[in-house]
């Protein structure tokens, strides 16, 4: 599947607002470099002046789109992600690797095993991070679980691990849902034990969660948020990352609106997450 290049320019401070700006974008994958960020884009997701307002949103923000729609030969996606891949240890409560890193010393309670592709090698975990420290203490013994956004499949995978009875998982990336399953398949569980489907939230059918994680982006959680309160039980749970302290006022504002009340809020470099109750 072809690829094109975009490579933004943006002062060393800005560089997390400016790729929390370029997720609400349908690129793939981020990587740094030294003027700012590369981003990657499938061929079939450009749409028609998409260049443009990229480049008039990015000038509005005093950063400079430098390269756009570059075309890229194939190559080894997977090895440039393993060599930029660090893994991600969150006390001793889990640690997340890849199938060429050694098991965390000291041991954590729970170790998920990942062999990652590259649609998510964005080498920025701080989101990851935080949610799971949420999911720490929560009681997911029994509980329906939808994990919105699966990626690899980590929060899904962790779930399980928890004693997750139900675990449901989407995402609209195809790539995102054939490594879910073989990333739960490493982690040793059954086959099915997550059920993936690739779409938005209209692709799914069940309501009545326990639990809802959505590591995504600003845009996304926002259009989503009267739709995710639906699918939870009166005494469910949404946890959501993917937004900049910046964003603390917007998001505590709209989710309220929503019917949504603030319990925990946990914060990693410029990145938030929150765990959000039902208003009753």
């Amino acid at each position: 599947m072809e690829s094109l290049l975009y490579q933004i320019s943006c002062p060393e401070s800005e560089r997390e607002a400016c790729l929390a700006l370029l997720g609400q974008w349908p690129f793939y994958a981020f990587e740094a470099d030294e003027k700012g960020w590369k981003a990657y884009l499938f061929q079939k997701d450009k749409t028609a002046g998409m260049d443009a307002a990229l480049r008039s949103c990015m000038d509005e923000r005093g950063w400079t789109l430098r390269t756009a729609a570059q075309p890229l030969p194939k190559e080894n996606w997977n090895a440039r992600w393993e060599a930029s891949f660090q893994p991600v240890r969150i006390g001793d409560f889990c640690g997340i690797r890849a199938v060429f890193h050694p098991s965390f010393e000291p041991p954590v309670l729970h170790e998920l095993i990942i062999q990652p592709k590259m649609a998510f090698g964005t080498g920025h975990h701080e989101t990851t991070y935080m949610m799971v420290e949420l999911m720490q203490d929560l009681s997911l013994q029994g509980a329906r679980v939808f994990d919105y956004g699966c990626g690899t499949g980590v929060l899904a995978i962790l779930s399980a691990k928890l004693g997750a009875e139900e675990i449901y998982a989407i995402d609209i990336e195809e790539a995102a849902c054939e490594n879910t399953p073989e990333n739960a398949a490493m982690n040793g569980l059954e086959e099915g034990k997550i059920r993936v489907r690739q779409g938005d939230l209209s692709v799914l059918d069940e309501t009545g969660f326990d639990f809802i994680l959505a590591n995504i982006n600003r845009g996304v959680i926002l259009a989503s948020l009267p739709q995710m309160k639906s699918l939870l039980k009166p005494a469910g749970r949404l946890l959501i990352s993917g937004f900049l302290r910046e964003d603390e006022a917007l998001m505590l504002s709209e989710t309220q609106k929503v019917g949504f009340k603030l319990l925990r809020r946990a914060q990693k470099g410029a990145w938030l997450a929150f765990e959000l109750g039902v208003e009753r």
